[in-house]
């Protein structure tokens, strides 16, 4: 599912099997990346800071099904399970921060991976990077604790 699909749901997962999501950059400009600095999974989609999981915070992957897959600059994939915070609820949101950098620069957020909070740039880099972050909702994904072969799964 792209970027541009956030909030079309529902989607529908099997318990304990693996969820694939894409970003995709439409653009002309093949010299910019994407990067996952955070996605977030909770049950009301209008809070991702009560109820949360982590999936991946500031580039660090908290959990330990998250798989970062091969993808072009312009697209970034990943997958994990539907874990056991996805089965405590019925309907789950996905709240993800995607960066979008200058390829080949290492100074750019996406260069930087993994950081933690005080590793974080406060300078005019910092602020630049800032506007080229961009927040994106995905859901409601739901999770089926049987099988269903007539709705549409990720």
């Amino acid at each position: 599912m792209s970027p541009q699909e956030g909030g079309r749901g529902p989607y529908y997962a099997n318990q304990r099997k693996e969820v694939f999501l894409e970003a995709t950059l439409h653009g002309p400009d093949r010299h910019l990346r994407l990067f996952v600095d955070t996605c977030v999974a909770s049950p009301d989609p209008q809070d991702f800071t009560t109820v949360k999981y982590d999936l991946i915070r500031q580039g660090c992957i908290k959990d330990n099904t998250y798989v970062t897959l091969h993808s072009h600059g312009n697209t970034a994939k990943f997958k994990f399970d539907a874990f056991s915070f996805l089965s405590s609820y019925d309907v789950v949101y996905l709240q993800c921060k995607v960066a979008v950098c200058q390829a080949g620069d290492p100074s750019s957020r996406c260069s930087q991976g993994c950081v933690g909070q005080s590793q974080r740039s406060v300078g005019p880099v910092g602020a630049t990077e800032e506007r080229a972050e961009h927040f994106q909702m995905v859901g409601p994904l739901e999770i089926q604790r049987g099988t269903s072969r007539s709705k549409r799964f990720v």
